[in-house]
């Protein structure tokens, strides 16, 4: 069944981002944050990346927030190992600005390749991502199946909860 970027948008945003193409995990890029002034729509693809190394700060401050590596950015909270896989998928050179209209069409080839259990706050659990060169894990954080609204709403309660 096709989905519509608007149907997407209303499945994905209310428990990620919130729509804000810049959000990053705790929304630490606002006023007053860790990462504040860094915008998502300001980066090509490959600066992105680099943002969401593993071993960069980024994802350091998400790691000693969870306990793990999880590097979410943009509208669809996209870690690194699924923002790879679709710059490879949809035939990107990686100078592509992360403009909401990218985002967005990364956001679908997300749901076309992984369908909505890409995103916990939708479909809930599918952390796994299909590319041509197999299956990896995402690094989504995984969450109880009641969840706050937010993407920081429910880490924090996972993180209240244990």
């Amino acid at each position: 069944m096709a989905i519509t970027i608007d149907e997407l948008k209303r499945n994905v945003f209310p428990g990620e981002s919130g729509g804000d193409y810049n959000a990053l995990f705790g929304y630490a890029n606002r006023p007053g944050g860790q990462f504040s002034g860094v915008n998502l729509t300001d980066m090509t693809v490959d600066q992105a990346l680099q943002f969401a190394n593993p071993s960069g700060p980024y994802a350091a401050s998400v790691r000693g927030q969870v306990g793990r590596t999880a590097t979410p950015m943009g509208a669809y909270q996209v870690v690194g190992t699924t923002l790879r896989g679709a710059k490879e998928g949809l035939g990107l050179t990686g100078q592509e600005r992360m403009t909401p209209q990218l985002q967005d069409a990364i956001g679908m080839w997300i749901y076309q390749n992984q369908g909505p259990g890409a995103w916990e706050a939708w479909g809930g659990g599918g952390n796994v991502t299909r590319s041509s060169k197999g299956t990896t894990g995402m690094g989504l954080l995984d969450m109880p199946a009641q969840q706050p609204q937010t993407f920081g709403q429910r880490v924090g309660e996972g993180l209240r909860s244990g």
